[in-house]
């Protein structure tokens, strides 16, 4: 919006994930509270596992549906990954652990392997009873980070850039 307005030419915008600095919970720690109480009091804020277990029984969604379009998404995700749809989007960050170097170049996320009844294995992680969410078809704890740069057309046309996308609606 500030490109759209005028008040730049050319923005990055950026955002960071670390989840493995965040112990799993820990906004909902007994004695914590991930906001202040007037705002707790007011929503019934739950953490994500509990909501999408929420979401799951509110759509009617199984654990069937659900380990079926994880297997689909992880299929996806590794053929687009074959096919070197992510190389331009994907900078490699050379990484020295205990003296040993190595490069992280891929999503380390994407499981090829997965299949439904590998899924259908695992435990539920929420509603250990009658849950339909596992740690097989949810969301991992990963670290991760993105960046996008935005220009106004002027500025791209100015250095004889070719877009990617274009907003044109919010």
């Amino acid at each position: 919006q500030g490109v759209m307005a005028g008040a730049y030419d050319v923005v990055i915008s950026a955002g960071v994930e670390s989840m493995t600095r965040v112990p799993m919970g820990s906004s909902f720690l007994p004695g914590s509270l991930p906001f202040g109480p007037k705002v707790m009091a007011r929503y019934d804020l739950v953490p994500q596992g509990i909501s999408a277990e929420m979401i799951a029984e509110r759509w009617g969604i199984t654990r069937e549906e659900n380990d079926a379009f994880s297997v689909e998404s992880h299929r996806r995700a590794a053929r687009a990954r074959e096919e070197g749809r992510f190389d331009g989007q994907i900078v490699p960050v050379p990484v020295s652990v205990d003296g040993e170097s190595s490069t992280f170049a891929l999503d380390e996320g994407i499981r090829p392997d997965s299949s439904v009844e590998k899924l259908g294995q695992l435990k539920p992680a929420f509603r250990p009873d009658d849950g339909v969410i596992t740690a097989g078809n949810s969301s991992q704890i990963t670290d991760g980070a993105s960046a996008v740069l935005v220009m106004s057309e002027e500025r791209a046309n100015a250095l004889g850039l070719t877009p990617r996308a274009r907003f044109h609606a919010f």
